[in-house]
C-alpha cells in the first residue's frame, strides 16, 4: 500500500476553510502570527483544524548548511551552494525539522542520510536533487523511517 503526501502552501484561513482530513502520519505546518511554526500530524480521520499541535519549530535564521539536525527547528539557510545534514544518532519518535534554501544559477549540492526517502518536487526514486534557480522548502521527519517532502518554486537568483 502506498501513501501520497503533499506539501501545500496557504494561509491558516485557507486551510481552515477547506479543512480536509489529513492522512495517517501526514504532516502539516502552521505558521502562527508570532512567527512560531506548529507541526500537526494526521490520524487518518481528523480534519486539519481538529488536530492539536505535536510541537513547535524554533527558527534558526541562516543556520545549518552542514551538520546534525536538531528536532523541531526551522532552518532558514538562504542562498546555498551546498546543504549537508544528518539526522541525530538517536532519533526521537516525534522528530521533525524544516529547511528552506535558495538554489542559485548553479544547482545546490544536497546531501543527507542515504536512508531518507523523499517525495515531491525534484525527487525521483526517493532521492531529492535540487534544480538551479529554485526556492525549496523541505520537511523531514522520523516515524520509524526517515522521510522528507520537498516543495520547489521557480526563483531567480
Amino acid at each position: 500500500m502506498s501513501h501520497f503526501l503533499q506539501l501545500l502552501r496557504g494561509t491558516a484561513a485557507e486551510w481552515e476553510a477547506h479543512d480536509v482530513p489529513l492522512k495517517d502520519g501526514e504532516p502539516a505546518l502552521l505558521k502562527k502570527a508570532d512567527g512560531r511554526v506548529q507541526l500537526r500530524v494526521g490520524d487518518g480521520e481528523s480534519c486539519f483544524s481538529d488536530l492539536g499541535a505535536v510541537g513547535e519549530c524554533r527558527v534558526e535564521p541562516e543556520a545549518l548548511p552542514f551538520g546534525e539536525l536538531a528536532a523541531g527547528y526551522d532552518y532558514r539557510i538562504g542562498n546555498a551552494e551546498g546543504v549537508e545534514y544528518f539526522f541525530p544518532e538517536t532519533i526521537p519518535d516525534d522528530f521533525y525539522a524544516l529547511l528552506t534554501f535558495d538554489s542559485g544559477a548553479e544547482a545546490t549540492v544536497y546531501y543527507t542520510d542515504d536512508d531518507c526517502y523523499f517525495t515531491g518536487d525534484d525527487t525521483e526514486g526517493g532521492v531529492f536533487t535540487p534544480a538551479a534557480n529554485k526556492h525549496y522548502t523541505v520537511l523531514v521527519w522520523y516515524d520509524g523511517t526517515k522521510q522528507g517532502v520537498v516543495r520547489g518554486v521557480a526563483h531567480e537568483s
